[in-house]
């Protein structure tokens, strides 16, 4: 089992250490701000897409081990590019773009397989255990990654003939290639090709003929319009609208990073037997505000306790989230509901992202443009609490505080996470 958590915390650092900071070293390239906030969200929606197809691929090929370690493989040849491409980069944005994008189908597109592939690893004693020290594990490795990039850009500092950021994207390397190292001594194990694949895109209120289950599914969706409205645009604000240093910058990544850590030790100490509906509600009104305290607040003292709260906000949103799949719905619809909501949460940030960006190109030679995209934001993500369903639902978080892998940081929106389904089935049982 240390093998993988030893996996879980270099791929954690190269999370931390790398990915975090691409649209801050898209900006030290000479690109626009509208080009480096492209870089938070739209490779996002591709990844989406290969989570989405990710089921197909496992039953195709048969076997969860295979299609992990190509993925890792494929990680590790986009980190080399970015070492490598530099200086074409400046001039080739599109290329920058499309390296960026493979990248994150990599990392979404295995994530079923790893889940699963794992699943089957650890003995079923041993999953509590295994959830503890995997969260212990991410989050060290993320933070050690986040402080690593946030001193040696602060300070500038160069290894031989290589800048800051290629540097930073060597330990990325190694870090991905140590991960690499520790999947691929572990064996393959059987898999069983399900006789069906259950998969629509028809709403899932139509088939379960529940009111709550289908306004349910239309919030959780529609409300991430809202978020990825602004989404692209936080790192250009921070960097180039407000002139925050790289250690300041840094500091805001890791307190929101610290919001989320936190969550798992609120849930379980004082909110383990609140309302699960109304903690997901409460998340959400949060959330609404966040663009319109960014103008507010000009400190960065002032913006990272601002991130702290958004950190455990979204931790709030994101596990009352998976709370209420998990009791609200049926054993044998959950697959097909998750499948579901990926396609049209995936739908829902490529909606956002493209409004956003289309926004702040049309009006970027409105004087405060940020203050337009913020102010928008706020609005939308406010539109969609009038759609809100409620119903009273209670159940110990202590089970699902820790059920996430982290797949990401994006700065402005919390961590990209996926809820680690197979383990936490057998976790129950």
């Amino acid at each position: 089992m240390y093998k993988l958590l030893l996996d879980v915390f270099f791929y954690s650092l190269m999370v931390g250490a790398g990915e975090t900071y691409f649209a801050a070293y898209s900006l030290s390239l000479g690109h626009s701000e509208l080009q480096a906030g492209a870089l938070i969200t739209l490779p996002i929606v591709f990844g989406g897409i290969a989570q989405l197809l990710s089921p197909f691929l496992i039953k195709t090929v048969g076997s969860y081990k295979p299609i992990v370690l190509t993925g890792v493989i494929g990680q590790i040849v986009c980190l080399s590019s970015l070492l490598i491409l530099g200086p074409w980069f400046k001039n080739q944005y599109t290329l920058l773009f499309t390296v960026v994008a493979i990248y994150w189908i990599m990392a979404m597109g295995i994530t079923p397989a790893w889940t699963s592939w794992v699943s089957k690893l650890i003995k079923p004693k041993d999953i509590r255990h295994f959830f503890s020290l995997r969260n212990s594990f991410g989050g060290i490795g993320t933070l050690v990654g986040l402080i690593i990039s946030g001193v040696m850009l602060q300070y500038k500092l160069v290894f031989f003939n290589f800048s800051t950021f290629q540097f930073i994207f060597i330990i990325c390397f190694i870090a991905r290639f140590l991960s690499f190292i520790c999947l691929v001594v572990h064996p393959k194990v059987e898999f069983v090709k399900p006789s069906k694949m259950n998969f629509s895109f028809a709403p899932l209120g139509v088939e379960v003929k529940d009111q709550f289950l289908h306004q349910f599914f239309i919030f959780s969706s529609v409300f991430k319009i809202g978020v990825f409205f602004s989404a692209s645009f936080f790192t250009p604000y921070m960097l180039v609208y407000l002139k925050f240093s790289y250690m300041e910058y840094t500091s805001i990544l890791v307190s929101s990073f610290v919001g989320r850590i936190l969550v798992g030790y609120i849930l379980r100490k004082r909110l383990s037997n609140y309302d699960i509906n109304f903690l997901y509600l409460i998340a959400a009104i949060g959330i609404c505000i966040v663009p319109v305290m960014w103008l507010m607040l000009g400190s960065v003292l002032a913006i990272v306790t601002l991130e702290l709260m958004t950190g455990v906000m979204w931790g709030i949103f994101e596990i009352c989230f998976l709370v209420t799949i998990f009791e609200e719905i049926p054993t044998d619809k959950q697959s097909v509901y998750m499948t579901r909501y990926n396609f049209w949460h995936t739908l829902s940030i490529g909606i956002g992202a493209i409004l956003g960006i289309t926004c702040f190109y049309n009006f970027k030679e409105y004087a405060n443009i940020y203050f337009l995209i913020f102010i928008v934001s706020t609005v939308l993500r406010g539109l969609t609490i009038f759609t809100f369903p409620r119903k009273h639902i209670k159940t110990d978080l202590k089970l699902f505080s820790n059920s996430f892998r982290s797949l990401g940081i994006r700065p402005g929106i919390g961590m990209v996470a996926r809820p680690m389904w197979q383990l936490l089935k057998n976790l129950k049982k």
